[in-house]
C-alpha cells in the first residue's frame, strides 16, 4: 500500500496544481475535478488590527529593529588611523 501511495500522490498533487491553475478558483469548475477551492481570508476587525500594531510595535523595540528612516539618521563611528611616527626615529618592535 505505501509504494502505490508514495508514487500517487505526487502524480495527484501535480495534477491539482495543474487544474488550479488552467481553472483558477472557480468553485464550480473544481467541485468537477472533486477539488474544494481555497478559502478566502476573512479580513481582521478593528480591535485585531489594534492588537496587530501593538504587538508590531513591541517586536520592534524588543528586537531594535529601525524603520528606513531611522537606519539613515544612524552613522558609524569615524575611523581612526594610527598616529604616524616621527621623522627619524626608527620603530620599535618589542625590542
Amino acid at each position: 500500500m505505501k509504494d502505490g501511495k508514495a508514487t500517487i500522490v505526487p502524480v495527484l498533487g501535480a495534477f491539482h496544481a495543474f487544474v488550479v491553475n488552467r481553472f483558477g478558483n472557480a468553485p464550480p469548475t473544481l467541485e468537477d475535478f472533486g477539488i474544494a477551492p481555497r478559502k478566502v481570508r476573512t479580513p481582521l476587525t478593528a480591535e485585531q488590527k489594534a492588537a496587530a500594531a501593538v504587538t508590531r510595535k513591541a517586536t520592534r523595540q524588543a528586537r531594535h529593529i529601525a524603520g528606513k528612516k531611522q537606519r539613515a539618521k544612524i552613522k558609524a563611528p569615524a575611523a581612526t588611523t594610527p598616529a604616524a611616527p616621527a621623522p627619524g626615529t626608527a620603530p620599535s618592535h618589542g625590542t
